[in-house]
């Protein structure tokens, strides 16, 4: 009996430390692998003096305030991602293009264009 609660010890001891190591490498659960690609594009005909939020579901928030290049701050992994307008500027519509998805397949996506209407 002895030697069958320590081996159950041992096997306990060893499950819970490869969960804890499994958990680290995820990331701590929540939200996968840390990703090492960013996400980005570029705004174009947006009026000046306006800006326009935008949203890289469900992790970022991001104000551009300019026509130009911008890219999201947060890491991604490979997967497929959505890149939407989460507010529109004054008098203005803005859409991203191919509905706003994006594959990541082993690099940066920098080619999401942003489009706005008067």
């Amino acid at each position: 009996m002895g030697v069958q609660s320590g081996f159950v010890r041992k096997v306990s001891r060893y499950g819970v430390f490869a969960f804890s190591l499994l958990l680290a490498y995820c990331g701590g659960g929540g939200g996968g692998m840390m990703g090492s690609y960013t996400i980005g594009g570029t705004v174009s005909n947006l009026a000046s003096m306006q800006s326009v939020q935008l949203y890289l579901v469900p992790y970022e928030f991001l104000t551009v305030m300019a026509n130009g290049s911008f890219t999201f701050s947060h890491l991604v992994s490979n997967g497929s991602y959505q890149v939407t307008v989460y507010m529109q500027p004054t008098g203005q519509t803005c859409t991203v293009a191919n509905n706003g998805m994006v594959m990541v397949n082993g690099g940066s996506v920098m080619n999401v264009a942003v489009t706005c209407t008067p």
